[in-house]
């Protein structure tokens, strides 16, 4: 059955706005994107990516993978958390 996980993003970076965050990360190209979740606070904007690991032997290939989230309300100075840390 495969497994999931929380995968570390590695940087982050705002897309045209204050409500447009885009977060990037590397990984095995045979995982699968299952979910990036997102939590805001007054003070803290949290972004978790989930993957899926397939069962079986994998690719060792590495690849380098983005996502956009739409915050509810603008960034405005907040901090941006890893939610896998």
């Amino acid at each position: 059955m495969p497994t999931e996980q929380l995968t570390p993003w590695e940087r982050w970076e705002t897309a045209g706005d204050e409500r447009t965050i885009v977060v990037h990360w590397t990984t095995n190209s045979a995982y699968r994107l299952q979910a990036v979740e997102l939590e805001e606070s007054a003070q803290a904007v949290r972004v978790t990516v989930r993957e899926v690991i397939p069962d079986g032997p994998v690719t060792m290939m590495a690849a380098a993978r983005q996502a956009e989230v739409r915050l509810e309300a603008p960034l405005a100075g907040r901090e941006v958390v890893d939610g896998s840390r």
